[in-house]
């Protein structure tokens, strides 16, 4: 897999994390999908100890690279990730 595509997967992932957490229905079909593609039973399993890594390298890069990084800041990023990150971690565990 090229640079190119991780980068457009990651953007993916990311979105369809904040669209989920807005209530957006593409963002709860896009995580649907990236479940089923990642779940237990999935063609790609992703453990659970995996999103929590997810989670810190996507704070980690946007503290790096955000100049109005803030703890307020930090704090959304986090509200907004993680009710996608718990909806993987549960359906992965209750498959």
């Amino acid at each position: 897999m090229s640079a190119r595509q991780q980068e457009v997967m990651l953007d993916a992932s990311i979105r369809a994390a904040l669209d989920f957490s807005s209530g957006d229905p593409q963002g709860a079909s896009r995580v649907s999908e990236m479940i089923h593609v990642h779940g237990r039973q999935g063609r790609v399993p992703v453990p659970p100890a995996l999103y929590p890594v997810w989670l810190e390298s996507v704070i980690q890069a946007v503290r790096e690279t955000d100049p109005h990084w803030s703890d307020a800041l930090e704090r959304r990023w986090r509200a907004q990730l993680m009710p996608a990150v718990d909806m993987f971690v549960e359906l992965y565990l209750s498959a």
